[in-house]
């Protein structure tokens, strides 16, 4: 390819980029096929369609462009990753699995493919490599919050709450962790302590993620209310059962735990919670 062609290509390659940062992705779309006939050999151009179509969420159209990409340059670890991504998304595993192996090959540190790796091995059930790789991922960035939570997330699946609650005590305290991490380490962690039957310690830790969760649900309360039953706080128990059913009074969970509650015998306390479950589902049922 002449250096001319080469030239006229990379003003096209310019031209699309203008155009798809004002958000005319039709004609950037043009520019980059005029700029593939003019330099059919050139990596970059796919590797434009591709991102184009990727936008677009057309993963058919991206695939095709990104193979395209890799036959002009197959030693450009970001497009194998990139393929791995659609292909993953796609849920054609196998094919993304070898994707990875390529990026990992030409970039053995490469976090992005490492936390994709991960995430590819859980969803195959294969937790020690995913393990595996979210530690190589964590050795080279100690602070990364998601490899740690997925970590967590991983031990508790397989059983290992202390595990578990190490890691999620770590990024409690964690101040690269925003608040949304802190909150889901603290639901977990309450969850971790819920395996070990620290109900005491479960409920606090469910209680404080509650405080900063967005939009706590029926059953997140009902959570609580059962960590506190369990904990031999039936006073907690009732306060959050109270939420559940303020926000879903027919919710089915928490009536019930209100009438084991209160047992055979009321105290005014806990009638209370049943008639106010027994007035919010006849409230909703007369609407």
């Amino acid at each position: 390819m002449s250096s001319k062609s080469d030239a006229q290509a990379q003003e096209l390659v310019d031209r699309a980029q203008v155009a798809q940062q004002q958000g005319d992705a039709e004609l950037a779309e043009s520019l980059l096929k005029e700029a593939v006939r003019v330099s059919p050999g050139s990596a970059e151009n796919y590797r434009g369609l591709a991102q184009l179509h990727m936008e677009r969420r057309d993963i058919d159209g991206a695939v095709e462009h990104l193979r395209r990409s890799l036959q002009a340059d197959p030693n450009d670890p970001l497009t194998h990753f990139h393929l791995a991504q659609v292909l993953f998304h796609r849920g054609e595993y196998d094919e993304a699995d070898s994707s990875l192996s390529k990026v990992l090959q030409l970039d053995p540190s490469h976090g992005a493919a490492l936390m994709l790796k991960g995430a590819l091995a859980e969803r195959q059930g294969r937790g020690q490599v995913a393990l595996a790789a979210y530690h190589q991922v964590l050795a080279a960035e100690p602070d990364n919050v998601e490899a740690r939570l997925r970590v967590a997330g991983i031990h508790l699946r397989s059983e290992k709450p202390e595990n578990a609650a190490h890691v999620l005590r770590s990024i409690c305290q964690c101040p690269y962790a925003t608040q949304q991490e802190k909150c889901d380490a603290q639901w977990r962690l309450g969850k971790a302590y819920g395996r070990q039957e620290r109900w005491s310690k479960a409920a606090e830790s469910i209680s404080a993620a509650l405080k900063t969760k967005p939009q706590p649900t029926a059953d997140d309360w009902y959570e609580l209310a059962d960590a506190w039953y369990r904990a031999g706080d039936p006073h907690q128990a009732h306060t959050a059962i109270r939420h559940a059913l303020e926000l879903e009074p027919q919710h089915a969970n928490s009536i019930a735990l209100a009438q084991h509650l209160t047992g055979p015998v009321r105290t005014p306390a806990q009638a209370d919670v049943i008639q106010h479950a027994e007035h919010q589902a006849k409230r909703i049922k007369n609407r």
